[in-house]
């Protein structure tokens, strides 16, 4: 398995943007999926990019293995 190339897709997937709604609500979450889809960017360039989120807030609220049911963090070889 390519894990670069799977943590490549996991961060450009604009479906991280659910982690996002509990802290800054669903309209401004929508806004930025929108606008990292019309840019083609990440939803964490995105997020940055409308000023909506800090890094360290995007660092915090979008964790993959997290929402994905795993507590290790980063990509195992």
């Amino acid at each position: 398995m390519n894990h670069q190339r799977v943590q490549a897709l996991v961060q450009s997937s604009l479906m991280l943007v659910t982690a996002l709604v509990p802290h800054i609500g669903y309209d401004r979450a929508t806004a930025i999926a929108t606008h990292g889809r019309k840019n083609g960017t990440t939803l964490r360039q995105a997020a940055l990019a409308l000023g909506t989120v800090t890094e360290d807030q995007s660092d915090c609220w979008v964790a993959p293995r997290l929402m994905a049911g795993s507590p290790r963090s980063g990509v195992s070889k």
